[in-house]
């Protein structure tokens, strides 16, 4: 499903844990695929029958942080659910600290013809 311009989509699959629990948000849904294979090829159980790629979702970023941050939210789920920041983004956060990297600004938008 395409999400409204300006909207950022967080891709996961139910019932998808991670460590502990904690149910992962992807920003890039390759890195959800290949946390899927990573653990497809981890599990070892003949008993499950698993032909399929499981289903992938998608969900809006600003919907789940207003649910999460909601007062009196009763959604026990929400506890568990851990953003993913995409595998890159800690070399560019460190090209940026270095001026190597213009930072993105808020309320600019290049325009590329």
């Amino acid at each position: 499903d395409d999400l409204p311009e300006g909207k950022v989509p967080l891709f996961y699959v139910e019932g998808m844990t991670i460590s502990d629990g904690v149910e992962p948000l992807y920003f890039r849904k390759e890195q959800l695929e290949q946390e899927l294979q990573r653990q497809k090829k981890n599990e070892q159980s003949d008993d499950k029958d698993k032909n399929g790629s499981p289903d992938i979702k998608v969900t809006e970023l600003f919907a789940t942080v207003t649910e999460m941050l909601r007062p009196g939210g009763t959604d026990e789920e929400l506890n568990t659910l851990q953003f993913v920041a995409p595998a890159d983004s800690k070399s560019k956060a460190e090209q940026c600290r270095k001026g190597e990297k213009e930072p993105f600004r808020l309320g600019e938008r290049l325009i590329v013809l």
